[in-house]
């Protein structure tokens, strides 16, 4: 798809060949992407490559991904309750690997909390 983007485009600029919204929150597919990008020349924010999460879930790579300059979005769940727990869940169920990954950066986030409740820190 990424090739699409990058090779695909029509000569009407009004009018591309393809748009791709890279809806993961597996660490690697999102590093495959990023040097993908890179490597078929695709800009960092290309209006037609954006990357999608869950609010809530790898947050922490979104994140990264915005302030490297990527489009990076957030699902916002909503709706009653009873309606998106179900469907939520599985989304947990399917992306426990994220959260083992998310939970090993845990000390690089309290070391970086500390260091900006330190007193004279300028944070």
């Amino acid at each position: 798809l990424l090739e699409t983007v990058a090779f695909g485009r029509s000569s009407s600029a009004s009018v591309p060949a393809a748009a791709v919204l890279l809806a993961t929150h597996n660490r690697v597919s999102l590093e495959r992407s990023v040097a993908e990008m890179d490597r078929l020349g695709i800009a960092r924010d290309d209006s037609l490559v954006h990357f999608g999460q869950i609010l809530g879930m790898v947050d922490n790579l979104s994140n990264a991904l915005g302030v490297a300059g990527y489009n990076a979005t957030k699902l916002v769940v909503f709706g009653d309750m009873r309606e998106v727990l179900p469907w939520l869940m599985r989304r947990v169920q399917e992306n426990r690997d994220a959260f083992g990954a998310q939970a090993s950066e845990l000390p690089v986030l309290h070391a970086e909390l500390r260091r900006r409740l330190r007193p004279g820190s300028g944070s």
